[in-house]
């Protein structure tokens, strides 16, 4: 059914414009930054910590950042 809202204009909601989004993922993390090793310019997803430090290693401190040459 139509709906005057304004003189000379209807307004009709169909049931197809009323669709949402599907599920959304609320349990996914993303981090950038840098590491001694691994895959660059690929996104990883691993699914544990342990997995993370096998293909990036530990992270080096903040405040002492290793310099490649």
């Amino acid at each position: 059914m139509s709906e005057m809202i304004l003189p000379g204009t209807y307004i009709e909601v169909r049931a197809e414009g009323l669709i949402s989004a599907g599920q959304i993922s609320v349990n996914t993390l993303g981090i950038v930054g840098t590491a001694r090793r691994g895959p660059v310019n690929v996104a990883i997803a691993p699914s544990n910590i342990g997995e993370v430090r096998d293909i990036f290693g530990l992270p080096d401190p903040f405040d002492a950042p290793e310099e490649a040459n």
